[in-house]
């Protein structure tokens, strides 16, 4: 199980506050699951199984990119280089100051306000690279190992990353990742999850 999670707390949305949160929740994450992924055991009943926490607030729905959003709605064809372009683009364009006309997603005007934005950014390209390294996993045929990878949402747990504001328990919040971690439900693999069940990206 795969969790990393930092948020930017700063209001001024910059390469310097935003950076650190997707090295840490994107390329921080990606990075460690390939690094593990040969460590995997092949006589694992059901398959070896790579559970990586996401979030809700990485849902496409808070994307208003219509272009990334029609492309990443096509799981079955996320590639790890295209989750790379859209995280790289998304920093082009916090440096040019170019965030609204690029459709990113806009936390402004709510209580979560503007530091999210990166946080939200981050959690759709985990979402997004989960499905890219499951359809490079089902393009190996004969490789001898089954991986079954999956994301999930905790939910709104209570810990330091929100002031421990969240509503529910960290035993709570760890039920679904450590479900899939248990079951690895065929029919879910390479998807998004949360209280135990698939839901939109």
């Amino acid at each position: 199980i795969n969790n990393a999670g930092i948020a930017n707390t700063d209001e001024d949305v910059t390469f310097e506050t935003v950076k650190p949160v997707l090295d840490t929740n994107y390329f921080g994450v990606k990075n460690v699951t390939k690094a593990l992924l040969p460590l995997l055991r092949d006589d694992t009943p059901g398959g070896a199984r790579v559970i990586v926490v996401a979030a809700i607030i990485g849902q496409l729905k808070h994307l208003e990119n219509k272009d990334y959003v029609k492309t990443l709605s096509d799981r079955e064809h996320i590639t790890e280089d295209f989750v790379d372009s859209f995280v790289n683009h998304y920093l082009k364009d916090v440096v040019d100051g170019s965030q609204k006309e690029g459709g990113w997603p806009n936390w402004s005007n709510t209580p979560f306000g503007r530091p999210v934005e990166s946080y939200s950014v981050s959690k759709v390209a985990v979402i997004a690279y989960v499905s890219a390294l499951h359809n490079t996993l089902v393009a190996q045929p004969g490789s001898g190992k089954k991986i079954n990878v999956f994301s999930c949402c905790p939910g709104w747990v209570a810990t330091d990353l929100n002031n421990n504001r969240g509503t529910k328990t960290v035993e709570e919040g760890a039920d679904t990742p450590v479900w899939l971690a248990l079951h690895s439900p065929e029919e879910g693999i390479g998807k998004f999850w949360t209280e135990r069940k698939v839901v939109d990206f």
